[in-house]
């Protein structure tokens, strides 16, 4: 068999074992094709032929199917000690760009604020990993600072949940909410809904999605219908415009989830709430946490 005719087979796929390769022919350029085009990693390469462009190679298949090629990224980055090469973060980054399951085979000393932030702007999952195992990350001693959290909130609505809720900075929230599609619930379950309210009142809509309202009239009949978007627009107004609407019992219990019994206390005694004897004894019972 000629070169040219292995060249073919491993463009065509058609090699499983890098073994299958006469010796004579086994050089750095087939071994990085070869890797290249996902037929294996680098544990499959004999030593003596791998440098960094192979390295390089493993970390970037571009044929083979998509979970085999993952595999191999991540075991191919495991098997890369920092010492072998001057590249490693570029060569860890290139692999956890191309898959976020490469995060755990990248050597703990090099995942710092700066590589993080970096991983992510290549891939706005990167970090989901290492959040979604709360325990090992608390084992490894990796440190994620709110720098590294602003990043991966701001690029990608999926980290809702994995921090507590005073590490969703503003900023990035607003980022997230300006540039990812997602349920607005998110924003209520860490007690941030204000966020999106005050972006509304900014003049921030999704005008693909929805009809921005002409009124507030309008708004509370598309929020009754389960919008949070108009629930957010809703809320823009004052608090004792938006109840004067409120009159009838459906609206009246979604009074209940869109305010504080704090909030709606005082207007017992200037509004029509006052005469619902149903309405205070739910709202009082919201204030006794029943």
């Amino acid at each position: 068999m000629t070169r040219e005719e292995l060249v073919t087979r491993v463009l065509n796929g058609y090699l499983d074992l890098f073994s299958e390769i006469p010796e004579n022919f086994q050089d750095k350029d087939l071994a990085t094709m070869w890797v290249g085009q996902g037929l294996g990693g680098l544990r499959d390469i004999p030593a003596h032929l791998i440098d960094d462009k192979i390295r390089l190679s493993a970390m970037t298949p571009t044929n083979g199917n998509q979970s085999g090629n993952v595999q191999n990224v991540v075991d191919s980055l495991s098997l890369i000690d920092p010492s072998q090469t001057d590249r490693y973060e570029e060569i860890a980054l290139c692999g956890v760009i191309f898959s976020a399951k490469a995060i755990w085979s990248v050597d703990y000393s090099l995942l710092t604020s700066s590589f993080l932030k970096k991983a992510l702007a290549g891939n706005s999952r990167a970090l989901l990993p290492l959040v979604s195992q709360a325990e090992t990350l608390k084992r490894s001693g990796i440190v994620i600072d709110q720098d590294v959290i602003d990043a991966a909130v701001s690029g990608d609505p999926s980290y809702f949940g994995f921090f507590k809720n005073h590490q969703y900075s503003e900023k990035s929230l607003r980022n997230c909410i300006k540039n990812h599609n997602f349920s607005y619930r998110n924003l209520i379950a860490i007690g941030r809904f204000d966020v999106l309210v005050e972006m509304v009142r900014e003049g921030f809509w999704l005008h693909d999605r929805y009809e921005e309202p002409g009124n507030l009239e309008n708004g509370i009949e598309i929020m009754m219908q389960g919008c949070l978007l108009h629930e957010a627009y809703v809320r823009q107004y004052p608090i004792n415009e938006v109840v004067e609407l409120m009159t009838t019992p459906s609206r009246k219990d979604a009074l209940l989830k869109m305010y504080s019994y704090a909030e709606l206390t005082p207007l017992l005694k200037t509004t029509h709430l006052g005469q619902d004897r149903a309405f205070k004894a739910q709202l009082l019972e919201s204030g006794l946490g029943l």
